[in-house]
């Protein structure tokens, strides 16, 4: 599967746009709650996401997921 480059967030990317760390978007990743579309080489190879599964977050539009943690509603209805 070819992906545009231009259309890959880095998972620094897709924790600012859900506004969560990027130890949550590699921890999301291990879970199998977020998928990369393509993992750099090596052991330490960054994950790229395909910006179009990962939907801009609409204001206040946020479900519970913890003590100080949130996620879009979009989150729950699109997981798993």
């Amino acid at each position: 599967m070819t992906t545009d480059p231009a259309t890959m967030l880095t998972a620094a990317q897709v924790a600012e746009r859900l506004g969560i760390s990027t130890r949550t978007v590699s921890r999301m990743v291990a879970r199998g709650d977020l998928t990369p579309a393509h993992k750099l080489p090596g052991d330490t190879g960054a994950y790229l996401f395909d910006a179009a599964t990962i939907p801009e977050p609409v204001a206040d539009d946020t479900i519970n997921i913890g003590r100080r943690k949130k996620l879009p509603s979009w989150w729950k209805a699109n997981a798993g």
